[in-house]
Parts: C-alpha cells; structure tokens; sequence
C-alpha cells in the first residue's frame, strides 16, 4: 500500500472518529442510556427471540464471559472530564485505556494524530518486571544482556503534515480499532460512586 493510501485510511479513521462522543464513565456502576433502552426494546420487539432483560445474565459470544444486562441510568460522567480531573478515581485496569480513548478523541476533532516519536527506557530492576511491561531496549552487562521496559512517547501532529515516516502498521491499527467505536473496556469505564464523581454527574445533569 502506498503512503498515499495509507494516509488516506487515516483520513477515514479520523473524520470517523471526529464524529464520535468522548466514552460515557459510569458512576457506581455500568448503565444505559434512555436511548440505549428504547433501541433494546424495539430489538426485543423485533427479535423476541434474541431478547434481553435488565439484570439477565447473558455470555458475550466467544469470550466464555458473563455480561449482566444494564438498567437504564443518567448516573455517568464525560470520560474528558474525567481525564481532566477525575483520573484518580478510575481503576488502575481502565485508566490507561480511558487515557487513550479519550485522547484519540480528542485529537481527531483537531484533525490530529498521534503519531510515536520515541521509547522513554525505565530502568527498573527485573524482579520487578510484569507481563505487561514492554521491553524494548538492551542493556548489555558482562554476563550478556538484559531485557529494558520502556513506554511510549507520542507527540501529536495535523493528519495534513504526516510524512511517510510517520505512518506505520501501529498508527493505522490504533485509529482503525477507536474508530469502530466499540467497547474499550467491556462492558463499560465504571468510577467509584463517592462524592466526587456525584458532583460530576449532578453538575452535568444541571447543564
């Protein structure tokens, strides 16, 4: 595929993702909107084979996972909010996800990408290491060498002024993958229900 082509994928993924909402943060826990209700009740009208109740127990097709079904609620928080200023109540698991999400977002109603520029090494002792440390470096010792984590370093740039080097495979699958806007974390980004995050919810609720 050429440059040409490639740039113009990322063209697609990103007015596709430009036309997304930032992800809903449920408070407590995961919820639907009143419009999420009305199109499961007029799926269940028109499948009432496939239908589903709140608080059925359903398995997500090919994961071996249960999924309760939701109620209908208004108790959730814009995830740019959240990343704003309510980082601190997301749990570690959804956190670096939610970051993402919401920066990808945020970039394509900009007409931006962000595209990796370089790995900040982190040298920290092995037995340390988990199985989601990325090792990407080498650091050679007397006795051979050893694996160095690192993450990424990202810096955001006009889709316009992308050269051939800043496109790659990770660039167009990170954009593909947003913008099919399904379900980062399934089922749902979910924040404790402290006073916080209900002062998020009742002051947009009040808009």
């Amino acid at each position: 595929m050429s440059h040409q082509e490639t740039v113009a994928r990322v063209h697609e993924y990103v007015s596709a993702l430009a036309a997304w909402d930032y992800p809903k943060v449920w408070v407590g826990e995961y919820g639907i909107t009143a419009d999420e209700q009305l199109r499961r009740q007029k799926s269940n009208e028109e499948f009432p084979s496939l239908a589903v109740e709140p608080g059925e127990l359903v398995e997500i097709e090919g994961t071996g996972h249960d999924l309760t079904i939701p109620s209908m609620s208004a108790d959730w928080i814009d995830g740019l909010y959240v990343v704003a200023h309510l980082m601190d109540d997301v749990p570690e698991d959804q956190a670096p996800e939610l970051y993402v999400h919401v920066r990808e977002i945020w970039a394509a109603k900009r007409g931006c990408v962000y595209v990796l520029q370089a790995w900040d090494v982190d040298f920290r002792p092995m037995g340390v290491l988990t199985d989601e440390d990325r090792c990407v470096a080498k650091a050679f010792t007397d006795d051979g060498f050893v694996l160095v984590p690192g993450s990424p370093v990202y810096r955001r740039i006009a889709v316009e002024n992308l050269r051939p080097e800043d496109v790659d495979e990770e660039l167009v699958e990170r954009l593909e993958f947003y913008a099919r806007g399904e379900p980062v974390v399934a089922p749902g980004y979910v924040v404790p229900d402290n006073e916080r995050t209900r002062r998020a919810v009742d002051a947009r609720l009040d808009e």
